[in-house]
């Protein structure tokens, strides 16, 4: 069984564990076939029907911390998603680091120490998977040979730290009724209007 490194350029929460076991359970069952992503909207849709994404259960059942009263925080999630890719494309040999905007090139430094302190083989980036029997989906930073699952805190000074994730099964039991309750809700409510 591969493993998963969930690249992060935030703060350490709770609800990261709980969002990496959801993806070693798509990388043990789940698909791409029929798999669609509107890239705009952050939006799944599995054989034509809409389905959440790992984050978008987290942040409906209040499992995420509330990012929304940090000033900039569109700002910060531009940021994240230039060094997914910069790190991406320096992965694959690709990366023309005389392009890599100031503000990012130390989280790419922190990237390039982690890689070779820890020279674990890539298999997959950025991989998109759903699942057809629980109906979520995401999308995994990294996929790694062995059976081991981290965060990877990349930080703006050029260093890293990479923790192990424990207690998957538990992790994932927390996802899934996670995933339960909000079905439940959403079911409700429609019942109500």
């Amino acid at each position: 069984m591969p493993g998963v490194i969930d690249k992060k350029s935030g703060v350490p929460s709770p609800d990261q564990d709980v969002q990496i076991s959801a993806y070693v359970e798509l990388l043990r069952n789940g698909t791409p076939e029929g798999l669609t992503f509107d890239e705009e909207k952050h939006l799944f849709t599995a054989n034509g029907e809409a389905i959440p994404s790992v984050t978008t259960v987290l942040k409906r059942m209040g499992m995420v911390p509330d990012w929304s009263k940090i000033s900039d925080i569109e700002w910060y999630a531009q940021r994240g998603t230039y060094i997914h890719k910069a790190t991406e494309l320096w992965e694959n040999g690709l990366l023309d680091e005389d392009t890599v905007d100031p503000l990012i090139s130390g989280y790419v430094d922190g990237y390039k120490a982690c890689r070779r302190d820890f020279p674990v083989k890539v298999i997959g980036q950025e991989v998109r998977l759903w699942h057809p029997d629980l109906k979520y989906a995401g999308i995994i930073d990294m996929v790694i040979e062995g059976n081991k699952h981290y965060k990877l805190f990349l930080r703006e000074n050029g260093t890293y730290k990479l923790i192990e994730v424990p207690n998957i099964r538990a992790q994932f039991n927390v996802f899934v009724s996670a995933l339960n309750v909000m079905r439940w809700k959403e079911q409700n409510m429609k019942e109500e209007i």
